[in-house]
């Protein structure tokens, strides 16, 4: 919601964002109508839960009325993936990374392509 991007970076300017390491690990999908969203799960020991629960509370302080569903961190590798028991078992690269910032991120479908782009950082 566009219309709510000065919000929305006044919730994300107020969280108390540190580096964390996180790694990968399994497959898993969100099933869809038109095919599931596929990804990679990650683990950060609890870091980036916390920092989800932070983000969420200063959404819903700034107004934003949010889905009530548990949060899954995660990398999404596609969507409207159809077939995903064939790829379920795959094996999953062994991947250590750290989060550096935050984003705010546009998400916008331009000739039926997905294309997203960076409207806000913090480090």
């Amino acid at each position: 919601e566009t219309d709510k991007q000065g919000a929305a970076e006044a919730a994300l300017s107020r969280i108390n964002f540190t580096p964390f390491k996180f790694r990968l690990t399994e497959a898993g999908r969100f099933p869809g109508r038109n095919g599931d969203t596929v990804y990679i799960g990650i683990d950060s020991s609890g870091s980036m839960e916390k920092l989800a629960e932070g983000i969420r509370n200063e959404l819903i302080r700034e107004g934003f009325v949010l889905e009530n569903r548990k949060f899954t961190a995660h990398l999404t590798l596609g969507r409207e993936i159809r077939g995903y028991d064939k790829i379920k078992d795959s094996a999953v690269p062994s991947l250590e990374g750290e989060v550096k910032e935050l984003s705010l991120m546009k998400s916008e479908r331009i000739n039926g392509v997905l294309k997203y782009t960076p409207i806000y950082i913090k480090r």
